[in-house]
């Protein structure tokens, strides 16, 4: 995609993916304040995120899929966004010759400590229906122990602590180096004549 409006500043030459230069850089988002409005707005500012983050990337490069198919995919398929952001962000290191500081297999950060907790709080499950007496006599009913119950509540924490640990460390990661990219932008750019590198598909590392 050529965007005519743009010409490559002095030491800069024609870019290999056929676009003249790179568009408009995007704003720079604190990751305190980004986690805060999520928190506070029950995740729903997370599809506002994603549309105006992925809207900038594709205007900046040229690439990637844009802010209504994010917003769509947050919608449709939210799982696939914790992997297709941070590949985005990373192809834009390696357009410049960078070394991505983040790439799709960072979406293991969320995923990974939310199927770990899920495992553990079916595991617990098990357990409690495992340890509820089965004492026929009358005065002993079929009630859980209570070392299960505990078990129970505490593999219920582990779901939601891994969840929401593991959404913070990709969140600091993916965001953080967006942030740096723009910011990089701010300060001059990248070194003239680095050396372009091929965009890994989103399922390499």
């Amino acid at each position: 995609m050529t965007y005519p409006y743009q010409q490559p500043p002095p030491g800069y030459g024609p870019s290999p993916y056929g676009y003249a230069y790179d568009g408009p850089p995007g704003r720079v988002r604190p990751t305190g304040t980004s986690i805060l409005l999520m928190v506070v707005t029950f995740g729903i500012y997370s599809y506002v995120y994603n549309y105006q983050v992925h809207d900038e990337m594709k205007r900046h490069s040229g690439r990637g899929i844009g802010g209504g198919i994010a917003l769509l995919l947050t919608f449709l398929a939210g799982i696939a966004m914790p992997f297709l952001t941070p590949h985005e962000v990373g192809n834009l290191y390696e357009r410049k010759g960078q070394r991505p500081p983040v790439r799709a297999l960072t979406g293991l950060w969320l995923l990974v400590p939310a199927l770990a907790g899920y495992v553990l709080f079916f595991a617990g499950f098990v357990l409690l229906l495992a340890t509820a007496s089965a004492d026929p006599r009358p005065d002993h009913g079929s009630d859980p122990s209570t070392l299960a119950v505990v078990v129970l509540l505490l593999m219920l924490l582990l779901v939601l602590g891994g969840s929401v640990a593991g959404g913070i460390v990709w969140f600091v990661k993916t965001n953080g180096a967006l942030n740096a990219y723009w910011e990089t932008l701010a300060r001059g750019g990248f070194p003239a004549g680095t050396a372009a590198v091929t965009p890994n598909p989103p399922w390499t590392s």
